[in-house]
């Protein structure tokens, strides 16, 4: 039997992996669609003298629950970084986290939400949304307030994505928030792709709100960019959101 120091050492060393290392294993879990190897290599420097983990499992419901429970003993210390992984990584699986994991999660980030920054806003909102799940009213509460206070951080993916997570959930945006994020996505029109510019026009039309003439003349200006240069397809699907307006490109050339 192990003795009492043992035990101690491998109580030790279990949480150790779980603070550090679980919402890497959420992430790397994503890549795994079949018996598969997945390794991690810790950072140098403070933690080169830590093992290099190696993992080879099935992905299936199990092994994620177990995950699950070893997180949340541990899940005081996650910080916005680590919420934001898993619950994307969740959402990237297609696998509904449990209710209790979910609560938790929520609760963690509603405390640490001075510390959330636009790249966790956009993918808690975007998990949520996927998920199917309505965040809760004070995180919603919350990461609006961050958002408005860190608007001027947010890059274009960012700004599609947490708009169409608001409009995927049926949640009205504040009109501050909408005015912050339409702001911003004037400054970041060039970087818009495709995929963020259908988003962007699908959020304003499902959310029956009208984007301003400018924010229109710049998405419209950098789509017939990226469909002249690479990516045509998209453009009708962007058309059909114009018209729900009235409007097209035609009268904006």
């Amino acid at each position: 039997m192990q003795g009492t120091g043992d035990t101690v050492h491998a109580t030790r060393r279990w949480l150790f992996w779980n603070q550090r290392y679980a919402t890497c294993t959420y992430r790397c879990l994503t890549h795994i669609s079949a018996p598969a190897r997945c390794t991690y290599w810790p950072k140098r420097g403070a933690d080169s003298h830590a093992p290099t983990w190696y993992t080879q499992t099935w992905l299936h419901q199990d092994m994620l629950r177990d995950l699950e429970k070893r997180s949340l003993c541990v899940l005081d210390n996650f910080n916005p970084q680590a919420i934001a992984n898993t619950l994307w990584a969740f959402a990237k699986l297609g696998l509904l986290p449990s209710e209790v994991m979910v609560v938790g999660l929520t609760a963690r980030a509603v405390g640490v939400r001075g510390d959330i920054n636009p790249h966790h806003i956009s993918n808690m909102l975007w998990a949520f949304a996927t998920l199917g799940l309505q965040p809760s009213k004070a995180l919603i509460a919350g990461l609006t307030a961050q958002a408005l206070v860190k608007r001027n951080d947010f890059g274009a993916q960012g700004i599609a994505n947490t708009l169409w997570a608001f409009a995927k959930m049926g949640l009205q945006p504040s009109k501050a928030l909408i005015a912050g994020l339409t702001a911003q996505a004037l400054v970041k029109r060039n970087y818009f792709e495709a995929q963020g510019i259908s988003m962007t026009l699908w959020a304003f039309a499902t959310l029956g709100l009208q984007p301003s003439e400018e924010l229109l003349a710049g998405l419209t200006a950098q789509a017939v960019k990226l469909g002249t240069l690479s990516s045509p397809r998209p453009l009708p699907t962007r058309c059909g959101y114009l018209q729900r307006w009235g409007d097209s490109p035609a009268k904006r050339s």
